[in-house]
């Protein structure tokens, strides 16, 4: 069967690849996501290959999109944009045109500030992974759970045990340690989950209302609970729709916006 032409956004992470479609309305019709492994081309071209529709338009972002190229996807136009650019786009698309955007990724924590459906100021983590998909990930390998079940615990558990070390390597001897204490496991967890926020809070200020993004926020929806916590009442605290997916949302609606404008099959400008 011949798939009809659509929009399609490709966010291809560190850890992950997500894809998603537009519908008519401009919302998501379809979501894919897998692991990124060493290929980026081939995972991203797979994902791609599962839509319904084929990509008359096509958007790229993420930490791999300069690493990308699959000469048999022939889409009208292809557009490639910095994942900051990316996720302010995404925001705009779904009317949040005020407040921070804190997107948790597998290797990076963005923060964007956005007024009047502007971004107005960014920032980024240091090269440390501390604060990251990656620094649970290490974290639970090293305590032998599964990062699940960590969300589970963090969840259940009220008080929390303050870890003093925002390096992962340190950060995992640290509870090693505590364990070695009888420190009990499940508030050193709640505790790790702390020190993410206090992460976060270190890398810029957090202005009302504050919304969060990225994979990490999808799979451990306990550090919307601890922001509201440490942030207060008078700061709101929401997860974005479709957390894992924003970006792919901005970079979406790029393609279709390229795809409408004139002069549409020159190759997309970076940002």
């Amino acid at each position: 069967m011949t798939r009809s032409p659509g929009v399609i956004g490709l966010d291809i992470g560190s850890s992950y690849v997500k894809a998603v479609s537009l519908n008519t309305g401009n919302g998501i019709a379809e979501k894919y996501v897998q692991k990124t492994g060493f290929d980026y081309t081939s995972a991203a071209s797979l994902l791609v290959e599962r839509f319904r529709r084929r990509p008359a338009a096509l958007g790229v972002t993420g930490y791999g999109k300069n690493r990308w190229q699959d000469n048999n996807i022939s889409a009208a136009r292809v557009v490639y944009k910095t994942e900051i650019s990316a996720l302010a786009r995404a925001m705009n698309h779904l009317g949040i045109l005020d407040g921070t955007l804190v997107d948790i990724g597998g290797q990076d924590c963005k923060i964007l500030k956005i007024k009047n459906g502007k971004l107005v100021e960014h920032a980024l983590n240091r090269r440390c992974a501390a604060g990251t998909g990656s620094y649970l990930e290490f974290i639970a390998y090293r305590m032998d759970m599964e990062p699940a079940k960590m969300n589970e615990m963090a969840v259940r558990e009220k008080e929390y045990y303050p870890l003093n070390s925002f390096c992962t390597v340190f950060a995992g001897t640290e509870i090693l340690d505590c364990i070695k204490k009888n420190v009990p496991l499940s508030r050193l967890v709640r505790g790790l989950y702390v020190s993410i926020v206090e992460r976060v809070r270190e890398i810029a200020g957090l202005d009302a209302p504050v919304f969060l993004s990225g994979g990490v926020i999808a799979y451990h929806p306990v550090l919307l609970e601890i922001f509201q916590t440490i942030l207060g009442k008078e700061v709101p605290v929401a997860v974005v729709p479709e957390p894992q997916f924003l970006a792919a949302l901005g970079i979406a609606a790029y393609a279709k916006e390229k795809m409408l404008a004139p002069n549409n099959n020159e190759k997309g400008e970076d940002e």
